[in-house]
């Protein structure tokens, strides 16, 4: 393991990234994805998923799709968190493009939640508009782990 190009940096959250946090994001998406796949979800009573598959089909599409991303996501955690515990120069930017992934899928399911569960029962409106907040909460942290590993990745390069 060459620890060279960091050299005369603290190496704490370099490890962190590495032993936890992307080891963990990719288990919690791949729980995320199979909960998804297998249609459940804790916000969604039994009656809300049923008058969803009734009124609003293309929310079930919605959870497949982001549940076959959130398990596509998790691939990319594992991967970037290879190249980046080989000191591999890819793996900042694969770390970036994971990130960005995060985010731009969970504004997108922020949306389609938020603005697709209109007109839905109150009590599945509620549960959906939840797990809109939820992934958008998601996204923003996404992009702060983003912008954080930018800075600490470029210190390291000058």
């Amino acid at each position: 393991m060459n620890e060279e190009p960091y050299k005369g940096f603290s190496m704490k959250w370099y490890k962190f990234l590495i032993y936890f946090e992307l080891i963990a994001s990719g288990i919690l998406n791949i729980i995320s994805g199979f909960l998804k796949f297998v249609r459940k979800s804790p916000e969604l009573t039994e009656i809300a998923r049923a008058e969803m598959l009734e009124k609003a089909p293309y929310l079930n599409v919605t959870d497949l799709t982001i549940g076959f991303l959130c398990i596509g996501i998790a691939v990319l955690f594992f991967v970037s968190r290879h190249k980046l515990a080989n000191f591999n120069r890819l793996g900042p930017k694969l770390l970036h493009i994971t990130y960005l992934s995060v985010a731009v899928v969970n504004v997108a399911a922020f949306a389609i939640y938020f603005f697709g569960s209109k007109g839905l029962t109150m009590s599945a409106e509620m549960a959906y508009e939840r797990m809109g907040l939820s992934a958008l909460i998601q996204g923003i942290a996404a992009v702060v782990l983003m912008i954080v590993d930018h800075i600490y990745f470029g210190k390291r390069e000058e």
